[in-house]
């Protein structure tokens, strides 16, 4: 059986440390920042690590859509597609989705699209364009973005919420009899591991105020990859 065992990340003194030092986390290829954690409603805001002060990803031969897959973690319901397409030609119907990455480029164009514009256009842009990647907005800032309150930039850099299933009460339960809390990296069960053995589903006496966990990988604070 294997075990993961980093420690338990408690929200209202490690969210300020995640943002001030702007940790990445994530699996695999993708890496995400954490921008606020609501610990009411068990929802945080990331955002892809590439796209965290821009629209435009140093490197875009190796892009890969963001796709959140993890028994921890979900989608929110405000959330929507925006796909970024890049180093096209001109495509007349999509000018008023262009926007610029390198203003020195000539005949070299970039866009932006909602979930029916890439749907219509996909064949075409995927035919000649040199790459494109698609990645959850709140619908309130694409539409803030279509009305031109807000750039391209502005929208990613806005991040998106999920939601995240902290076994919070079990967590409690484990650290006050001393336990760290893990979970079985194959089934994702909760573990409150002890010196001795892991213990699994410790019995949980009831909430405590005041104390939320959020389960963190914490050798590099890996979430899976959206």
């Amino acid at each position: 059986m294997a075990i993961s065992s980093p420690s338990a990340c408690l929200l209202n003194t490690s969210v300020d440390t995640l943002k001030e030092q702007g940790t990445p986390f994530g699996e695999m290829r993708q890496r995400f920042l954490v921008l606020k954690i609501n610990q009411e409603n068990y929802t945080m805001k990331i955002v892809l690590w590439d796209l965290r002060q821009d629209a435009c990803p140093a490197d875009t031969e190796n892009l890969e859509d963001v796709v959140l897959q993890h028994p921890f973690y979900s989608y929110t319901s405000t959330l929507t597609n925006l796909t970024l397409i890049y180093e096209c030609p001109k495509v007349d119907l999509m000018l008023s989705y262009a926007f610029t990455c390198d203003p020195k480029a000539t005949d070299v164009y970039n866009y932006y699209a909602n979930e029916i514009i890439w749907k219509i256009q996909k064949p075409i842009l995927e035919k000649y364009c040199k790459a494109h990647l698609t990645n959850p907005v709140s619908q309130a800032d694409l539409m803030e973005l279509y009305g031109g309150y807000k750039t391209v930039d502005e929208t990613l850099s806005e991040g998106f919420d999920v939601e995240y299933h902290a076994h919070r009460e079990l967590c409690v339960n484990c650290q006050e009899s001393d336990g760290i809390c893990g979970s079985n990296s194959t089934t994702h069960d909760f573990l409150c591991l002890h010196r001795d053995q892991p213990r699994n589903n410790a019995p949980s006496p009831g909430t405590t105020p005041g104390i939320v966990f959020l389960q963190m990988y914490y050798s590099s604070l890996n979430f899976s990859s959206p």
